[in-house]
């Protein structure tokens, strides 16, 4: 077994000192949470008054920090159109959030640079990638299921049987009859 790191006050715990199962044996942590087995790699964003971070680095810390606050949706095996809508928001803002460190970089460059940086190709790169694409689909996506229910619902509503739908899809697919 190899040692591990508390998730909370970071403390690399020896392999022989694991003792309560899932706890952190440190009395000094605060919250005394669970211990996740494995080897991690610790960021610590902290800086001193007077210390200052690169600029990339800086970016880059404040990308992760807001990736890592990101709220996750969650589409469930019979999602409402509206789930759907969600994970596009979820994307868009992901999406911002990774756009304006790439534009933070180009600024960098901009500034390192003696030649002509187009800060064109630093502005929402991701955004109009996700737009164009990944939020059509998902789009696409909602508005099948909201076209689903709207059938289930006219089917409901002029009592048709399961059996009478099943034939107009096979109708509609060019599908074989059902003996």
């Amino acid at each position: 077994m190899t040692a591990t790191t508390c998730d909370r006050c970071h403390v690399t715990i020896p392999a022989d000192k694991i003792g309560t199962p899932g706890r952190c044996p440190d009395p000094k942590c605060p919250t005394m949470a669970p211990v996740i087995p494995g080897t991690f790699t610790h960021i610590d964003m902290k800086v001193s008054s007077g210390e200052t971070l690169h600029p990339l680095a800086k970016a880059q810390a404040t990308m992760v920090g807001e990736l890592a606050r990101l709220v996750t949706p969650k589409l469930s095996a019979n999602p409402e159109p509206e789930d759907f809508e969600d994970v596009a928001d979820y994307l868009l803002r992901g999406a911002r959030i990774i756009d304006d460190w790439i534009k933070e970089v180009g600024l960098e460059v901009r500034s390192a640079s003696t030649g002509n940086v187009d800060m064109n190709d630093f502005t929402d790169v991701l955004k109009n990638a996700v737009e164009g694409f990944a939020i059509d689909e998902i789009d696409c996506a909602a508005e099948a299921v909201r076209d689903e229910r709207q059938e289930i619902e006219s089917a409901l509503r002029h009592r048709r049987s399961a059996s009478a739908m099943i034939e107009d899809i096979h109708r509609a697919f060019g599908m074989p009859k059902r003996s």
